[in-house]
């Protein structure tokens, strides 16, 4: 992976392995941004949950729609999962996003507005976050963290 798993959240070290995990337990040759969407709206606690209400989803039913896309993914029994190219995208997105913030740690908040956006790039098929856009998640996390930083492993 491009990034030092040390610069990430607790919560973002949590979801990436879960993503990880529910790739290598459906046989998926390659751990997608599906894998992750799934694995964060797993997070009983976090930030994505509540920015995910914010928002006005429904966070069962994003998180089946990610099951959908994950059982709709090619299985390989017999080889390793391996990290996708869109996986890397969305973790560089992510980082980059962390750094337009000027926050130290990579958190779960900077994933789902990574998905947000690789969301709207998304040519043909179905959004994985209906018509959600950047300026909601970030009017939605104003919300939820106001002016805080994350200057911490641990700050959910």
């Amino acid at each position: 992976m491009p990034l030092d798993p040390n610069t990430w959240t607790l919560k973002t070290q949590e979801a990436i392995g879960a993503a990880q995990q529910a790739a290598r337990e459906r046989a998926n040759p390659e751990v997608t941004p599906d894998h992750v969407l799934g694995a964060l709206l797993r997070q009983s606690e976090g930030v994505v949950l509540p920015l995910i209400r914010r928002m006005g989803l429904d966070p069962v039913s994003v998180r089946n729609a990610a099951d959908e896309a994950v059982a709709a993914l090619p299985q390989s029994h017999g080889g390793e999962t391996r990290v996708g190219r869109d996986f890397t995208q969305l973790l560089d997105a992510a980082d980059t996003l962390r750094k337009d913030l000027t926050d130290e740690y990579l958190s779960t908040e900077h994933l789902l507005l990574a998905l947000v956006d690789a969301d709207q790039k998304r040519s043909g098929g179905s959004r994985r976050l209906g018509e959600v856009d950047r300026d909601q998640v970030l009017a939605a996390l104003q919300e939820v963290r106001g002016s805080q930083r994350v200057t911490s492993q641990n700050p959910e």
